[in-house]
């Protein structure tokens, strides 16, 4: 049987700053920043998957209402926490008529093995 590879993505180099932020209790029934920020990451690892060469140069749609409605979060409550990732320079985000436009920077893949070969 031959090995399986796993795709494992990594953020780089992330400030303590990041991870107390995220660490902030909420509300009960509201996505955590934590959760937020896994949602992020993955939707920019489905770009990674699709076409790794540029998946980490490419940026997603996110709509500010679509989001504030799954993470039970008001619309200011979202844009200040895309504001703050921005300034700590966890994503880049470009705005336009339709929401943001939004960039999870430091993202890396690496296979893993997660089996032994038992041939």
């Amino acid at each position: 049987m031959k090995n399986k590879k796993e795709k494992d993505y990594r953020l780089n180099d992330l400030p303590m700053s990041l991870l107390k932020y995220l660490l902030k209790p909420n509300n009960e029934g509201k996505a955590s920043r934590l959760e937020a920020l896994n949602y992020l990451v993955m939707k920019q690892k489905l770009l990674l998957d699709i076409h790794f060469e540029g998946g980490s140069k490419t940026s997603f749609r996110l709509s500010v209402l679509r989001i504030s409605k799954q993470w039970n979060w008001n619309r200011r409550t979202v844009k200040s926490f895309l504001l703050d990732l921005q300034s700590m320079g966890i994503i880049e985000l470009e705005r336009n008529q339709y929401g943001f436009y939004v960039r999870v920077l430091n993202i890396t893949q690496k296979e893993e093995n997660i089996g032994e070969n038992t041939t």
